[in-house]
């Protein structure tokens, strides 16, 4: 049985390469919830100035959330789909959607080897949307 502290490091080690899609390095990443899915809170240090490529794909340039989907659920077109459809959620009425963002060479789902696995996990980062996640009143 492997650890929450060897599984942690996996995880974070895997949306590190997603990170590095984006140029994004140096950022805290915080698991929000490990369920289908691994999601993580992701951070820029704010003492580090924005490259210019980031700061065209950014709308706060500080934070965002990113999604890590293990092998073999769905593959890169189904979720390219779904994003595509987030995008005209977002483009075409007043809900509030999370915004997906294209990595350095435009794509919307990044997949990520992993040595202990024959098929890919797969990464999409969000623009962050503030809230209370999980909250109960």
């Amino acid at each position: 049985m492997v650890s929450h502290d060897s599984r942690l490091q996996h995880l974070i080690t895997l949306a590190e390469g997603v990170l590095a899609c984006y140029d994004l390095h140096g950022t805290s990443l915080t698991l929000l919830s490990e369920t289908a899915n691994a999601f993580f809170h992701v951070a820029l240090p704010s003492c580090r100035p924005q490259r210019m490529s980031e700061r065209a794909r950014t709308r706060d340039g500080t934070e965002y959330a990113l999604r890590l989907r293990p092998p073999g659920w769905h593959s890169t077109q189904t979720i390219a789909e779904e994003l595509q459809w987030l995008l005209a959620l977002r483009r075409d009425t007043d809900l509030v959607v999370p915004e997906p963002v294209p990595a350095c060479d435009g794509t919307l789902v990044q997949e990520i080897r992993d040595p202990d696995t024959p098929l890919p996990w797969q990464g999409v980062l969000f623009h962050w949307i503030p809230g209370n996640v999980g909250r109960r009143h």
